[in-house]
């Protein structure tokens, strides 16, 4: 896969405000998610996104150890999964999103 800086650009442009959801994986295969609204465009050379997480968090070693991070970013209609998927964690319930 190739980095395009135009569409970085075009991308973050059109990311106002909103819901994200930040996932990672650590080497020994661990994954975490978190959603977070506190996504923000650095700079575009180079390219640098700005994000932030509590130190305390459970996912915070599993992000500090990772190599990558992925951003989602949610359209509007799609802001409920990240309250399902936190509500269902709390439960420990299983589930099934569908999208």
């Amino acid at each position: 896969m190739t980095f395009d800086p135009k569409e970085f650009r075009r991308t973050l442009g059109n990311f106002a405000t909103g819901v994200t959801v930040i996932t990672a994986q650590d080497d020994e295969g661990t994954k975490v998610g978190v959603t977070a609204n506190s996504f923000n465009s650095v700079s575009l050379d180079p390219p640098l996104v700005l994000w932030s997480i509590i130190k305390e968090s459970s996912s915070y070693k599993v992000f500090e150890k990772a190599e990558h991070f992925a951003v989602n970013i949610l359209a509007p209609i799609k802001y409920i999964y990240p309250i399902i998927l936190l509500n269902q964690v709390i439960r420990n319930l299983p589930m099934l999103i569908i999208i």
